[in-house]
């Protein structure tokens, strides 16, 4: 994805972004804690990404001058297999094709989850399958974030907010 099509998407984004906080601020006092608590600092964190893909796009047309090439030379990722748009060429396709369906896969297991189990579960079982399987970081590592990450869950919500996560179809 070329540099503008990323910015384009991160003004949507953006957009989304600040609708969902709008959308929040019309609920109960106790109900638009959650979405004001990830929509607010998710749309700060947005905004500063479009903000540095901004000065970085400036940046890079300023140091690469009237002839858009670095210093007159030719591309380097033409040599390595990527063209001009930083695209795989030849087999890369199957890789991203590869990702793509992974990345499906585990959305739609992961939803799968949450409603066999509640959130309460599933968010920790998650984490530790993601942290294992994908980023093949150790057991440890794997356990204690997911403990760590569904306690914080549970006290937040049921405790505190005595909002209940445990909702899926199996007991």
């Amino acid at each position: 994805m070329k540099a503008s099509e990323q910015y384009i998407f991160g003004l949507v984004v953006a957009v989304m972004l600040a609708g969902f906080v709008v959308m929040g601020m019309g609920y109960l006092p106790q109900a638009r804690l959650a979405p004001l608590s990830i929509g607010l600092p998710t749309l700060g964190l947005m905004l500063i990404l479009l903000q540095r893909m901004k000065s970085q796009g400036r940046a890079r047309a300023l140091k690469d001058g009237p002839s858009g090439e670095a210093g007159g030379q030719g591309s380097h990722t033409e040599a390595s297999g990527e063209d001009a748009s930083g695209e795989r060429v030849g087999g890369g396709a199957r890789v991203t094709l590869a990702t793509e369906v992974s990345i499906i896969g585990w959305i739609v297991g992961f939803t799968a989850l949450i409603w066999l189990v509640g959130f309460t579960v599933a968010i920790p079982v998650f984490l530790f399958l993601m942290a294992r399987g994908k980023f093949r970081e150790g057991f440890a590592v794997s356990l204690g974030l997911a403990l760590t990450v569904g306690a914080g869950l549970y006290i937040a919500f049921d405790v505190l907010l005595k909002v209940p996560m445990n909702c899926g179809i199996w007991p």
